[in-house]
């Protein structure tokens, strides 16, 4: 199903589901009301994606007189971010294809030295079945300024009760809060490259501009994660106000599990749990008491799928083992700018041009939001964290 297939089919469940709940004229039920919201969110991130689908054509006509094109056919599709390892080195393996062109025969740089791009996935439906980075499970939303407002929601107080004719409705509150933040700049640079190696060396561009994103999108990660929000670094989920948070309980097993009850008695779905290599070390060799055998087999883990009573877990480098994320990730926001990633190579620098020195730029544009912090779960998965 393409986009405009899956929007027209969005629109259409949306309006059948409104008129069901019309014609039963007793208002939507808590699973009616969040199918009806997910549609909605859902054809927002379509919109944004024709959007930028439109701005990525352009890019293309851009590039066109400088050196291959993207697609031999033309076609462009956006999406996400590309954060998987797949993704990055089908980006970098574009990118040096428009840093390197023939001239009579032979190769050289382009004009300037420069190769400019925006960083998407280039197919949906080719990225890993696990995914390998926690913001492979964040909405992505692009913004037109760096400057952006959203709504959290910081209490909820539902007071809804039987009511007896002509006696006053109890009034129940949402809690929602204005937040104003920005965009902040995340980057960094290569090692000056001599010209030559580039020239002779076989992927030598696909490989300093893969090392390089993903080098970026690993501290993305981290700060979206762990930012303090203390100068340039954004506030990340684990020191957002209102989270809720878990202590050590018996195992790491047991107090994940409490902290899934956490998310859910507050009526939320956790859709993720974020673990730290050594912590998901520890899930797969529980032992059982006395006998010390593996509870692999028995206990709730499902390695093929990697998967902790039937939640998505993604191993994480960006937490430490001691602390791990509970909760439904569809509450929090990656927000990045029309560009989202770009990738420079500059060899104009009077002194890199005398040493036939190029680098390569990486940077982007980036925030947090959390809408419903009370829907994450600091975990503390040993004892005395």
């Amino acid at each position: 199903m393409d986009i405009k297939q899956e929007r027209e089919a969005l629109i259409k469940s949306s309006m059948e589901l409104i008129e069901k709940v019309e014609k039963r004229g007793n208002g939507f039920t808590p699973a009616e009301r969040s199918e009806l919201e997910r549609a909605e969110k859902r054809l927002g991130e379509i919109k944004q994606q024709q959007e930028r689908a439109d701005e990525d054509q352009a890019l293309l006509a851009q590039f066109k007189g400088a050196g291959s094109s993207l697609d031999p056919s033309g076609s462009h599709s956006a999406g996400s971010l590309a954060v998987g390892p797949a993704q990055i080195k089908s980006v970098a393996r574009e990118l040096s294809s428009r840093l390197v062109t023939e001239v009579d025969g032979q190769k050289a740089l382009i004009a300037g030295g420069t190769a400019t791009a925006t960083v998407i996935a280039r197919d949906v439906a080719g990225q890993p079945q696990l995914p390998t980075s926690l913001l492979e499970t964040i909405a992505v939303v692009g913004l037109d300024s760096p400057v952006y407002r959203y709504l959290r929601q910081t209490t909820r107080a539902n007071n809804a009760d039987v009511v007896a004719p002509g006696a006053l409705k109890p009034t129940s509150s949402v809690g929602l809060t204005p937040v104003e933040d920005h965009l902040r700049v995340v980057a960094h640079l290569s090692e000056g490259l001599n010209k030559y190696d580039l020239l002779d060396t076989r992927n030598l561009q696909a490989f300093v501009q893969n090392e390089l994103h993903w080098g970026l999108m690993t501290r993305v990660e981290q700060l979206v994660l762990a930012g303090d929000g203390e100068g340039e670094n954004p506030t990340g989920i684990l020191a957002q106000s209102g989270i809720q948070t878990q202590a050590f309980d018996s195992d790491i097993l047991t107090t994940i599990r409490k902290a899934i009850t956490a998310t859910e008695s507050l009526g939320y779905q956790p859709s993720v749990i974020a673990l730290s290599p050594a912590d998901w070390e520890a899930v797969e060799l529980s032992r059982t008491s006395g006998s010390g055998e593996f509870v692999l087999d028995a206990s709730p883990v499902d390695r093929a799928a990697r998967r902790l009573y039937g939640i998505q877990v993604v191993v994480t480098t960006a937490l430490e083992p001691g602390t791990a994320v509970v909760g439904d990730f569809r509450e929090v926001t990656l927000f990045t700018d029309r560009r989202g990633v770009t990738a420079e190579w500059n060899g104009q620098g009077q002194e890199d041009f005398a040493k036939n020195l190029i680098r390569l730029r990486t940077e982007g544009r980036f925030g947090v939001g959390v809408g419903q912090p009370q829907a994450i779960v600091k975990v503390d998965t040993a004892a005395g964290v």
